[in-house]
C-alpha cells in the first residue's frame, strides 16, 4: 500500500510499504529529491515530516475536531520559528496573490489575502488579478 499526499489535485507517492516500488505522478522527483534531506512517515490517522529524524510537521487526520495541519516547534537559536509561505500566481501578464480560505459555520468561505499595496483583505471569493483590491480591509491598517 503506498502512502502518498494529495497536491493541486495530484497525488505523489512518497513511500511505498509493500516493496513493490515507488510509482506516482510528475511530482515524484521533487518528493523524492525531499526525502533524501528528511522523510515522511504515515502513522494511525496522522502524517508526520520529518528533518534529520525530528518531526517537523503533522497532518493529523483525527476525528472532526482534530482534523489539523501543525507545525512543530523548533529550536532554531536567534532564528526564525516555523513559518508557512503560500506562493503567488506568477503568471506574467496576470499575476494573482495567494490566499488563505476559511470558511465560516454556515458552510461560506471567506478568503484572506494581501493585496498589491500591501493591505490584508477579506472577501467570500479568491483574488485574482482583476480583483486583487476587491474585499474588505481586515481592522485598521496604515
Amino acid at each position: 500500500m503506498a502512502t502518498g499526499i494529495m497536491l493541486a489535485g495530484k497525488i505523489a507517492s512518497i513511500v511505498d510499504d509493500d516493496g513493490s516500488g515507488t510509482t506516482g505522478t510528475v511530482l515524484d522527483k521533487a518528493w523524492m529529491q525531499a526525502l533524501d534531506q528528511g522523510s515522511i512517515v504515515d502513522t494511525p490517522g496522522a502524517m508526520v515530516f520529518r528533518m534529520n529524524g525530528t518531526n517537523s510537521a503533522v497532518i493529523n487526520n483525527g476525528g472532526d475536531a482534530t482534523k489539523t495541519l501543525t507545525g512543530v516547534a523548533i529550536d532554531n537559536g536567534t532564528g526564525a520559528g516555523c513559518g508557512v509561505v503560500l506562493p503567488r500566481n506568477s503568471n506574467g501578464s496576470t499575476p494573482a496573490a495567494a490566499y488563505l480560505a476559511l470558511m465560516d459555520k454556515g458552510g461560506t468561505y471567506y478568503f484572506l489575502h494581501v493585496d498589491d499595496s500591501g493591505i490584508l483583505r477579506i472577501h467570500t471569493s479568491a483574488p485574482t488579478n482583476a480583483t486583487d483590491t476587491t474585499g474588505t480591509v481586515v481592522g485598521s491598517q496604515t
